[in-house]
């Protein structure tokens, strides 16, 4: 098998656990806001379950980021998709503040140990096959696989409630056993297609795990070093803060907002669900269409500010209007403007980082992301709040605009074999070879 047909073949199994990864993150949401506000939350109390869920990631992202590093990505992409099953099972149970946000604890914890060890591995897994590989076009896949995923379920999980019941909170659970069910599907892939090196358990497990503690510690270091010491990676996580802040803005007023238009909970769940299957759609083909925007304008950073300037005209319409099409066109335009960004974003992340800290580097960006997602669950509501939904879609859109403008300083995503890899390993004190390229 040549190389080619090996990274072709790659690709393709990195897209089909990217579908089956985010499918049932896509049942959910349609429904996660209904659900809440049916049993008596205000918009406030799902702001705050929300924030709760960005502190969470937050606290766990970093640690987490590390055991794929250590441990292999296998055995951690199999406790996330277990642990995002047991999640789902506990919406369906509470009926509290207190017990959603034991939930979203829960789903936080499966979120912060998946944010990137299967990217990881597709990414280790090509270079092994060819060091030179271009991965921008198995991110662009994991983007449009995934959204498309997302489009999917929530087409099913906005539909679910109204073909099972009245629309209540009793019809508007079913998606999470669903969502439960096919966790179940997706770990069973990972353990048959994800192949991860068995860690050595050689001295016990007690060994092993104060072994790897240490090497997890050692990784968040040599990771936050390169961080700090890197001026694009600096820019990739304050771009994914100010996406956090946008999609976290979008989750919290979509559902209501939409609902309003369509006059009811369970309609609202139907059309949200529809509207979100065509964003999730827009997105897999802002994805798809990445490395041609990239090539079509000759630069990366003119290429993500292009998109996200796109993205802003978008969230501006959705603030405007108040009929379901054209505010759905405007939502959907910022997805479209979001999947065609984020796979140029993470090449140039990818260019900067070698295989020892990749995942915890994911991690750290999306540790960025679920900080920005903190700051837009609590500012846009408190913005709502003060004001009205219009005017929080506009913060929004200037969010959008700034991301444009951030990514003008980009450089390439192509990664380059300097003296300086050997610089950054005596400075760090560790064998890990990470890039400092200014």
């Amino acid at each position: 098998m040549t190389s080619s047909t090996q990274l072709v073949a790659l690709r393709r199994r990195f897209g089909l656990l990217t579908a089956l990864r985010w499918l049932p993150v896509g049942l959910l949401q349609p429904v996660l806001v209904l659900l809440m506000l049916a049993r008596d939350l205000s918009l406030t109390d799902v702001g705050l379950v929300f924030a709760c869920f960005g502190v969470f990631m937050m606290a766990f992202e970093l640690p987490t980021g590390g055991l794929s590093d250590v441990f292999g990505r296998r055995p951690v992409i199999v406790v996330a998709g277990v642990i995002h099953a047991i999640s789902c099972l506990v919406f369906f149970a509470v009926d509290s503040s207190a017990g959603f946000i034991g939930a979203v604890a829960l789903l936080a914890l499966s979120r912060a140990l998946d944010s990137g060890p299967l990217e990881a591995w597709f990414v280790d897994a090509s270079h092994e096959v060819d060091p030179s590989a271009d991965v921008t076009p198995g991110l662009s896949l994991q983007n449009s696989a995934g959204s498309l995923s997302l489009a999917l379920g929530a087409v099913v999980g906005g539909v679910l409630p109204v073909i099972v019941g009245d629309g209540g909170a009793s019809a508007l659970v079913v998606p999470f056993l669903v969502a439960a069910a096919l966790d179940v599907v997706y770990v069973t892939v990972v353990v048959l297609v994800v192949q991860s090196p068995p860690k050595s358990t050689e001295g016990g497990l007690r060994s092993l795990f104060s072994a790897g503690a240490m090497d997890v510690a050692r990784t968040l270091r040599v990771t936050g070093q390169q961080v700090a010491r890197d001026g694009p990676l600096r820019l990739i996580v304050l771009l994914a803060a100010m996406a956090g802040v946008i999609l976290a803005g979008l989750e919290l007023l979509g559902p209501e907002r939409f609902s309003d238009l369509a006059g009811g909970e369970s309609q609202g769940a139907a059309v949200f669900g529809v509207v979100l299957a065509v964003a999730f759609a827009l997105a897999a083909a802002g994805s798809a269409l990445s490395p041609r925007l990239r090539r079509l304008t000759g630069r990366t950073g003119v290429a993500c500010a292009a998109a996200m300037g796109v993205g802003g005209i978008g969230l501006a319409i959705l603030a405007g209007v108040e009929l379901i099409v054209p505010a759905a066109m405007g939502f959907g335009l910022y997805y479209a403007a979001h999947g065609a960004a984020w796979p140029l974003w993470a090449a140039v992340t990818h260019s900067r980082v070698r295989s020892e800290i990749r995942a915890t580097t994911i991690s750290g960006v999306s540790f960025a992301l679920s900080a920005g997602g903190l700051v837009g669950n609590l500012g846009i509501a408190w913005i709502v709040s003060i004001s009205n939904p219009s005017v929080g879609v506009v913060a929004l859109a200037g969010v959008a605009v700034m991301c444009g403008l951030v990514s003008l300083a980009l450089p390439e995503a192509v990664a380059r074999e300097t003296a300086q890899d050997e610089t950054v390993r005596q400075d760090t004190g560790s064998g890990s070879p990470i890039r400092n390229d200014p």
